[in-house]
């Protein structure tokens, strides 16, 4: 051991000190690396309830670069996270249109020398004149030059007074408006259409009278990405007030597009008062000069539709009548039976299962009383899970079923559970039978204590997994009496625990459970794979969390926390002499304080806010006054049933069948807190994703609720209904 004191101190010191390597929170400006960061504004005051533009202004370094929304074939665009006083509001990130450059043999799009991204604020309407606020924000960016890349990232600050009125210009006023100019927008009147065709992406615009001959400079900067080949020069036309642009397509055997692509179209002579437009083209659309597109400035990232608190529709859930109470109850029950077979459950169930195998030839009042305490397990975390939400809920916090899942501590709990259950099944160290009830000895507590736990683990993995039955009764539950929640949800547990507590009860079930045997070690090592799965998907729920950056630091925790149960598997046996024990010890102590000291800063980051295309609510209420249908996808990426749907909908089938029928697709996402999606849920009577109403073009009518488990054949089902 002595041989390896010294790397290990090394390792333990460098992952102690690597997140102490950020810039430190600082007045503006800053310098990082290759980049001066400053946050700037307009005026010298700002009023309260009123907008107020703040600009994140970069000077960089000659010959370096950072990126745009899309940074082209590599790259990673700017992000910012922003720390506001209580009231404040935050728009999107904005970015100017790009240059396109070639860095390491590649296309890029971004910005040399300087760049000043907007971002719209509003303060909330309490202020008094004379305070003084303060805003901060964490921006991260990436440099480069022909030669290397640099992460970059720096703490900004902003003091801003309120005043009467916005007082007079800054000396950055004209930065401002220059960058505002920049900043390309979908003009009024133009509308878009593209397609593929024989390899290439055909984009047609109804730009109407604007140009009598095509600029010579023109230009298209694709924000989608992964639509057209970069590098290869589009073929403009102009004919008839239509613009066709014709450019080589990423792949050309993709079978299916998005519904939609954007674009940004540039020239130096200008389109009116701007030198560039933003381009929102639908797949398949034939444009006309008559539409008004959305002017929504291009926004970090791809648009998804997001909730809102007041909703438009006001249509009932269904035409039918509501189940009744006992028939709720059923499918509470039926519903908690299912979760059984999801999975996120089959890894804990399959160790489950084994115990069973474990207690073959034992008591059966032994065997009984661990299907108890296991069904316990199960009922004990149904019932705390269901406590806490409708604490907070009583609270004024907005939250649905899965909601422990929408936190990012909670999700890194999870994959920590996993993640060492898994080591120990794979043999790293023996982590006993006091969590996964596996070769426990009956006669102990641990074997007891083993049931338990795997009953309050399942639940906390089931909980993503809504399944057939569980929505109209979790929807239910939630919106009543904490007594009538806690019968439902008792159900539900029930329900869960049935096999077990039936296996438990009927001894002559247990014979055709197999014998105990040599074949059990290898079932067990065999376990710790499904554990993995659960803790890559709980790693991708992660990433889209804490971004990039924090998974990366997480992983670096989980990297320290492996080398402490390996130390503790390898060095702590009972044999140890006393004073070896004693500096095992204080290793692995040492590297589990790191782990967290890394867990707590990976939990600090978030991932950049998904930008809105606007309430849900005025979303569908705008497409149907166009005269176009809705079909909402409410999903999360913690919810496995949503993730198994996305084949069905995104299949060829199905996004010929919208465009066909006129159907507009539109995405909710829960991942993180939302408290307008949960109240739009609510309306309709869910709790939980996934929730999927389709909404007839023609106002009046009530929506159309497709079942939680979908295929290709039960969405072209019910489009036939509109």
């Amino acid at each position: 051991m002595s041989m390896f004191a010294p790397q290990i101190r090394l390792f333990v010191l460098a992952v102690l000190m690597f997140p102490m390597l950020a810039q430190r929170a600082s007045a503006a400006p800053v310098r990082a690396g290759f980049v001066e960061a400053e946050l700037i504004t307009e005026y010298e005051a700002i009023q309260a309830g009123q907008d107020f533009v703040v600009g994140v202004k970069f000077k960089i370094d000659p010959s370096w670069h950072t990126y745009w929304i899309n940074p082209g074939a590599a790259g990673m665009p700017t992000t910012i996270k922003w720390e506001l006083p209580e009231g404040f509001e935050a728009g999107a990130l904005e970015f100017p249109f790009p240059h396109e450059f070639m860095a390491f043999g590649m296309v890029g799009f971004g910005y040399e020398k300087e760049v000043t991204h907007l971002v719209t604020m509003k303060a909330p309407k309490g202020l008094k004149a004379g305070q003084e606020v303060a805003l901060k924000a964490k921006v991260k960016w990436l440099v480069c030059d022909p030669k290397q890349c640099v992460p970059g990232k720096a703490d900004l600050s902003l003091n801003l007074k309120v005043g009467a009125d916005k007082g007079a210009e800054t000396s950055n006023a004209e930065t401002i408006a220059a960058a505002r100019q920049e900043v390309p927008k979908a003009p009024e009147g133009w509308q878009s259409g593209y397609q593929s065709k024989g390899g290439n992406i055909v984009i047609t615009i109804a730009i109407g009278d604007v140009f009598t001959s095509l600029p010579d400079d023109l230009v298209l900067y694709p924000e989608t990405k992964r639509i057209i080949k970069l590098g290869e020069k589009p073929v403009f036309d102009l004919s008839d007030g239509k613009l066709t642009v014709t450019v080589a397509a990423h792949d050309p055997e993709v079978e299916s597009l998005p519904g939609t692509f954007r674009a940004v179209l540039h020239s130096e002579k200008g389109f009116g008062e701007r030198q560039s437009v933003l381009i929102i083209a639908e797949q398949g659309v034939e444009p006309e000069f008559k539409a008004v597109i959305d002017s929504a400035p291009s926004a970090a990232g791809e648009s998804l539709t997001r909730g809102d608190k007041t909703s438009a529709a006001s249509e009932p859930l269904e035409s039918s009548e509501p189940l009744g109470f006992g028939s709720l109850l059923l499918a509470a029950f039926f519903g908690g039976l299912i979760l059984n077979v999801m999975p996120c459950v089959f890894p804990v169930i399959s160790l489950k299962i084994m115990s069973f195998v474990g207690q073959a030839g034992e008591s059966r009042q032994r065997v009984l009383a661990h299907g108890l305490v296991f069904t316990l397990g199960i009922l004990v975390f149904f019932w705390a899970l269901v406590a806490a939400l409708l604490l907070l809920r009583a609270g004024g916090q907005q939250l649905g079923w899965g909601f422990q899942l929408q936190s990012p501590v909670f999700v890194m709990s999870m994959i920590v559970v996993m993640f060492i259950l898994s080591l120990s099944l794979f043999g790293v160290f023996e982590f006993g039978a006091g969590m996964t009830g596996v070769g426990g000895k009956l006669s102990t507590g641990k074997g007891y204590s083993g049931s338990f736990w795997s009953g309050a683990l399942a639940v906390l993995l089931a909980t993503p997994c809504t399944g057939p039955f569980l929505g109209p009764a979790l929807g239910y539950a939630v919106s009543q009496p904490p007594l009538m929640s806690l019968l439902v949800f008792t159900v539900i547990g029930l329900g869960m625990a049935s096999p077990y507590i039936l296996l438990s009860a009927v001894p002559k079930l247990l014979d055709y459970v197999p014998r105990p045997g040599a074949w059990m070690e290898t079932f067990r090592n065999l376990m710790g794979f499904p554990m993995l799965i659960v803790v890559v998907w709980l790693l991708w729920v992660l990433g889209a969390q804490i971004g990039i950056d924090g998974l990366a630091l997480f992983l670096g925790a989980l990297t320290v926390l492996a080398a402490a149960v390996w130390l503790y598997g390898k060095y702590l046996a009972p044999g140890t002499v006393a004073g070896k024990r004693l500096v095992i010890w204080v290793i692995v102590a040492g590297l589990v304080i790191g782990a967290t000291y890394l867990s707590i800063s990976a939990g600090g980051e978030r991932a950049e806010t998904i930008t809105s295309s606007g309430p849900i609510a005025e979303v569908i209420a705008a497409h149907r006054k166009e005269g176009r249908a809705v079909f909402v996808d409410f999903t999360a990426k913690w919810c496995l049933v949503c993730q198994a749907n996305k084949p069905a909908m995104h299949s060829e089938k199905v996004q010929e069948a919208l465009k066909e029928k006129n159907v507009a697709f539109v995405i909710a996402d829960w991942t993180n807190s939302d408290p307008s999606i949960t109240a739009f849920l609510e309306k309709y009577g869910r709790a939980s994703v996934p929730f999927y109403p389709l909404f007839p073009a023609d106002p009046d009518k009530e929506p159309i609720i497709l079942p939680q488990n979908l295929t290709t054949g039960v969405i072209l089902e019910h489009l036939d209904k509109l």
